[in-house]
């Protein structure tokens, strides 16, 4: 995650999406990367708890498929859920 300044920076400056973005971004780059699944799944919850979320049993749902998937799993779950 070479944007990880810029990231920290969206979320210090109250934005969030701009740090999911990030992630999803990584995210591409290493699809079974543990530790880009936990921030995308963190930043999703995030957004869940703000309340401003129309769905918000789907949206628990997409955290829950990135805290499931494993570096080890061939197929991701999470596939799914991303944003088109």
């Amino acid at each position: 995650m070479g944007a990880h300044g810029g990231v920290v920076w969206g979320v210090v400056q109250g934005s969030p999406a701009v740090a999911l973005n990030e992630y999803f971004h990584a995210y591409k780059q290493a699809r079974q990367e543990p530790l880009t699944l936990l921030c995308i799944a963190v930043a999703l919850l995030n957004q869940v708890m703000s309340k401003k979320v129309p769905d918000r049993d789907r949206a628990v749902l997409q955290v829950f498929a990135f805290l499931q998937v494993s570096p080890s799993s061939s197929c991701l779950t999470c596939c799914a859920v991303l944003p088109h």
